[in-house]
């Protein structure tokens, strides 16, 4: 049997050595658009700030890994697929068959749409030569305007300012990781920021870019203010990899429509990581979640299913961890909340640690951490379990600091709270 995956990330390589461990036999051959072996997006930061080079990046440091494993790995670009012929073309005009087929082709860099996207000094953090590019680049007091204050943005702020660079930020919300935290929070995070130096326009758009090679870039935005730079990173978001299939009859919604087997809407081929549209835990919703730890468990999953077994996607719980600069964000499940839902929240008096906690009934359903990693575990196991937390709901209420002594209390009642 054939297998053919389409991307070169956590989930494609996930899959590929899972499909390999249950089919001994099978044929499986992984294509990627990018030169060298697999890497991990998520590294990208650590490349950036100099504290591991381009092979520290990599998924599996053995360079014969996959020949050792019988995977095939070729790089071309994806054209289109037929899943009635069961084809796919590369836009070389070469065609592949398959009997089964995995997109796990991730995501895109979102384009903004500005004027000036195109200039040799405006940059993207998405891909492996980019990161080796910008670090070829970096250097003390580079002025670099960073358009984009998101969870990519502020993953690389600090390796930016390791290198000793004038950053500024442009982001058109009015604030920063407008996706995790509420103003509050993003109040919090500016302010830890610009005390180290980060200079921040929120609220603005940028109109157009302007430039010439070596020249740098002429930024304007809206309300007049121009801005120069040497250098313009671009992280304004990401957004699924499905152009190529929207001529392929399979369900696309934000991203691929998937089963609880992580099969799309033809059951030959699958799809994961975050270019799936799958089950997310907290909203019993079929949520992208852009997550390392998702894309994997989604390769696992979907590499067992293709070699013929049954094995249901339970769903995952969105959160992330960002480290910025040493204040430490976490965000778990609905950040935001559910509709006629309660909410309680803390802020220490000094103004750098945060807490806030969303409920559904009397169930705990959301939460933001900032300014501490203390004993979030458990705020974690409360969401993902979806406990009913009883007395514990008016307690928490009053004060969400008490949450691990609620925990600890319906653990020790032999409620499974993990």
């Amino acid at each position: 049997m054939n297998h053919l995956i389409i991307g070169t990330g956590p989930a494609g390589v996930v899959a590929a050595e899972t499909l390999r461990r249950h089919n001994p036999d099978c044929d499986i051959t992984i294509i990627g658009e990018e030169d060298g072996l697999p890497y991990s997006r998520m590294a990208l930061p650590y490349l950036l700030s100099g504290r591991i080079d381009a092979d520290g990046t990599l998924l599996r440091r053995d360079a014969e890994h996959y020949e050792k494993l019988g995977i095939q790995r070729h790089r071309g670009r994806v054209r289109q697929i037929s899943a009635e012929a069961q084809t796919l073309q590369l836009e070389d005009g070469d065609e592949w068959l398959y009997d089964r087929l995995l997109i796990a082709t991730g995501c895109k860099p979102a384009d903004p749409g500005i004027p000036g996207m195109d200039l040799p000094d405006v940059k993207t953090c998405w891909t492996l030569a980019d990161g080796l590019e910008l670090v070829r680049r970096l250097r003390p007091e580079l002025r670099v305007v960073m358009i984009g204050a998101g969870f990519i943005a502020l993953t690389i702020m600090e390796s930016l300012l390791r290198r000793g660079v004038r950053l500024t930020i442009v982001e058109a919300q009015d604030r920063l990781i407008p996706a995790m935290v509420n103003a509050t929070g993003g109040a919090l995070l500016q302010k830890w920021c610009e005390t180290r130096g980060v200079s921040m326009r929120l609220q603005t758009r940028v109109l157009r870019m302007e430039g010439q090679t070596g020249a740098g870039v002429t930024l304007t935005l809206a309300g007049g203010e121009v801005l120069a730079a040497d250098l313009v990173i671009v992280a304004a978001g990401v957004v699924p990899a499905v152009d190529f299939l929207r001529d392929s009859g399979l369900e696309i919604d934000r991203g691929i429509r998937v089963d609880r087997l992580l099969r799309t809407s033809d059951p030959n081929i699958f799809a994961a990581g975050n270019v799936a549209q799958a089950r997310d835990l907290s909203s019993d919703q079929e949520v992208i979640q852009a997550l390392q730890t998702t894309a994997v468990e989604h390769g696992r999953i979907a590499g067992m299913n293709m070699a013929g077994m049954d094995v249901y996607f339970r769903g995952t719980l969105a959160m992330n961890v960002l480290d910025a600069m040493g204040m430490v964000c976490s965000s778990f499940g609905l950040v935001h909340g559910v509709a006629g839902g309660d909410e309680s929240e803390s802020l220490s008096g000094d103004g750098l640690r945060y807490l806030r906690l969303q409920f559904d009934e009397d169930r705990l359903v959301g939460a933001t951490v900032i300014g501490t990693v203390r004993h979030i575990g458990a705020i974690r196991g409360l969401i993902q379990s979806n406990t009913s937390l009883g007395k514990w709901k008016k307690r928490l209420m009053q004060n969400p600091e008490y949450f691990m002594e609620a925990w600890l209390d319906l653990v020790k009642h032999g409620t499974p709270v993990y």
